[in-house]
C-alpha cells in the first residue's frame, strides 16, 4: 500500500500482512519500491497485479519491472491492463488477463473483434478472461463461456473481486501450470457466489 495509506489500512484490516511503498507525489506506487516487492517475490507462489493501480505510468513500470523478476503465474486486472505492459512481458503462457469490453478494446485494439481466443494466440497464449453477461475464458486452443452470475457482477470492485479467486486458485500447486483451468473455475465460483 502506498506510505501513505499503510496506517489507515492497517488498521482497517489488521489480519492482512501490509508493505509500507514508496509513493509518487500524486500518491500512487513508486518504481522505487521494485526492490521492497522483488524482496517479497521469493516467497510468492502468484501475483495479481492492477486493482486500485492508477493510471500514473510510473506505477505500470513498475508493474512491468515486477512481472521481469516474477517466473510464476500472474494475473493482471483493471490499470494493470494496459498494451505496454503486456507486451513486455517475455512469457504471455503465465498470464490471466481479466478485462472488461472496454479494457479488452484497449488491449487488442483494432483485433478486438476477434475475441478473446484470437487475442491469445497472436499474443504468445495468455488467457483471457473477458468480462461480460457471459464471462469468456479462452486461451489457444479452448474457450468457455460462463452463464452463471447476472447484473449485480457488473458493479464496480466486482472484477477485483473475480480477479482475486483467479489469483487465489493460481496460486495453488495444482493450477500453476494449468491457467485456464484455475480460470474456468474462478468465473463459475464467481458467478454462482
Amino acid at each position: 500500500a502506498p506510505e501513505s495509506l499503510h496506517a489507515s489500512f492497517a488498521a482497517a484490516l489488521p489480519e492482512a500482512m501490509w508493505v509500507p511503498m514508496p509513493e509518487t507525489p500524486t500518491g500512487n506506487l513508486s518504481l522505487e519500491g521494485r526492490a521492497l516487492v522483488a524482496e517479497k517475490l521469493a516467497r510468492a507462489t502468484a501475483l495479481l497485479a492492477g486493482p486500485g493501480l492508477g493510471t500514473e505510468r510510473e506505477s505500470h513500470l513498475l508493474v512491468t519491472e515486477i512481472l521481469k523478476d516474477f517466473s510464476g503465474p500472474a494475473i493482471l486486472d483493471a490499470d494493470a491492463l494496459r498494451p505496454e505492459v503486456v507486451r513486455a512481458i517475455p512469457s504471455p503462457e503465465r498470464l490471466v488477463l481479466t478485462p472488461h469490453a472496454g479494457e479488452f478494446s484497449r488491449l487488442a485494439g483494432d483485433e478486438a473483434s476477434a475475441g478473446p481466443r484470437a487475442y491469445s494466440a497472436a499474443r504468445g497464449g495468455p488467457t483471457v478472461v473477458l468480462k461480460g453477461p457471459n464471462t469468456r475464458a479462452a486461451s489457444p486452443h479452448r474457450e468457455v463461456v460462463n452463464l452463471s452470475g447476472g447484473p449485480l457482477l457488473a458493479r464496480g470492485g466486482s472484477g477485483d473481486l473475480l480477479a482475486g479467486v483467479i489469483g487465489s486458485l493460481a496460486a495453488r500447486p495444482a493450477f500453476a501450470e494449468h491457467l485456464f483451468a484455475a480460470s474456468a473455475l474462478g468465473v463459475l465460483w464467481h458467478g454462482r457466489a
